[in-house]
């Protein structure tokens, strides 16, 4: 699952949430759901067996979500951003709509996020890719992200020497949310210092961030202003980084 481990450098979705997934049921479901999603838009695997995996997977993910306690269960939280993802690749199926259904991992995402510093973690891979997806959502619907500005700041702070380079990539998906917040939300006075702010912020990140952000090739396109030019990073988080910045 390259989307939701590109920041992860332990590759927890790839590496954990087929072992997790034996034992919890919604979780089991939501990776067919989209498993079998994916095959059948590749070749001509049936194209209703998603949509049953997926039903599955609501019948009992939907109860859950009523229980406060599911922002401390980390299957949970990962089968809610699975079944997120689904829905941006396809239409929502039967009337159901996730966006109404992913209070869980909004009350994540919204609350502190975990350290960029910290030995990393399912519910860190998690979190990003929730934020990866209210960033999404932002520019697609042309709306501030439904993320608490103030949950972000502390992500801010500069980051040390021993810094890897996930946590500089997610620095920059964090600076990448608080722009959408910016742009897209009520304007609450102090518009231009607080773009200033953000100018400084995207500054600071570049003239300090690891050279391995580097791109080792540079297309000829580049110079043309091509839509889509070929560069090419080292690891997929090196990537993911400047297309936030």
């Amino acid at each position: 699952m390259p989307q939701f481990d590109c920041t992860d450098r332990q590759q927890h979705f790839a590496v954990h949430i087929p072992f997790r997934a034996r034992y919890c049921d919604t979780l089991f479901n939501a990776v067919m759901a989209m498993s079998a999603r994916h095959l059948s838009c590749t070749s001509d695997f049936d194209t209703f067996a998603s949509d049953h995996y997926y039903q599955a997977c609501l019948e009992t993910l939907i109860p859950s979500l009523n229980d406060h306690g599911v922002t401390m269960d980390d299957d949970l939280l990962a089968a809610t951003v699975i079944l997120r993802l689904l829905e941006e690749f396809d239409v929502p199926l039967a009337g159901s709509d996730l966006r109404g259904h992913s209070f869980g991992t909004k009350a994540f995402i919204q609350g502190p996020p975990p350290s960029t510093t910290s030995s990393p973690s399912l519910r860190q891979a998690v979190y990003w890719s929730g934020l990866r997806q209210e960033i999404y959502n932002a520019v697609s619907l042309q709306q501030a992200p439904d993320i608490d500005l103030s949950s972000l700041h502390s992500l801010f702070t500069a980051l040390g020497p021993d810094a890897g380079d996930c946590a500089w990539a997610n620095q920059a998906i964090a600076h990448c949310a608080d722009v959408l917040l910016f742009s897209f939300g009520a304007d609450p006075g102090g518009g231009a210092v607080h773009v200033a702010n953000l100018r400084q912020q995207h500054e600071e990140w570049r003239d300090s961030r690891p050279a391995s952000f580097d791109p080792y090739f540079v297309g000829e396109d580049v110079e043309i202003g091509a839509a889509f030019p070929d560069i090419r990073f080292s690891a997929p988080w090196h990537g993911k980084a400047p297309q936030r910045r």
